[in-house]
């Protein structure tokens, strides 16, 4: 569970019976109708991004009673970047560094260059995903990710506080 909703491992029930899925589910009042809307159209727009260091969307489900958006990823046995910082409690090599960091650029590379470009705007260990014995990488929790207008400025203040940059808390938000 985090601040966007919780997630559920499952299953397929179909002709990929046995498969484990992520399901991410936001469930929202009657009186937030307006803030579910925006959440499934950004969740649409991220199903349609493809890259391959970013977490795919492969559907987006709404329904009532409660008011909820669920999305559907792909499960990874691994676990994120801030997990393994915290049970491995020895540096890693150089390269795996290098190679993370890279990784991370790329797929923010890609947003960045979409048109419109796309901002993710919660960068961090956590929501780094690490798999393939931790030497590929995922960024996910793409749910605070937003388009900005080329060439505008978008002034932004979300995020998680331990990993804001200074001139974000300083200025009250940045222009991008």
């Amino acid at each position: 569970q985090g601040a966007q909703g919780q997630v559920w491992q499952s299953q397929y029930e179909d002709a990929r019976a046995g498969e484990f899925i992520v399901v991410k589910e936001m469930v929202f009042t009657d009186a937030q109708e307006t803030l579910c809307k925006q959440r499934e159209a950004q969740a649409r727009r991220v199903m349609m991004l493809r890259h391959t260091h970013l977490i795919s969307y492969e559907d987006v489900l709404v329904s009532r009673n409660p008011l909820t958006v669920s999305v559907v990823m792909p499960y990874y046995k691994e676990s994120d970047l801030f997990t393994l910082i915290t049970e491995l409690r020895k540096p890693l090599d150089e390269y795996k560094i290098c190679s993370l960091i890279l990784q991370v650029a790329l797929a923010l590379e890609y947003m960045h260059t979409l048109s419109p470009p796309m901002i993710h705007r919660d960068v961090k260990p956590e929501n780094i995903l690490m798999f393939d014995g931790f030497d590929r990488t995922l960024l996910m929790d793409m749910d605070m990710s937003r388009e900005v207008a080329s060439g505008v400025g978008a002034m932004t203040l979300c995020g998680t506080f331990e990993y804001m940059a200074p001139e974000t808390i300083n200025d009250g938000g940045i222009s991008v």
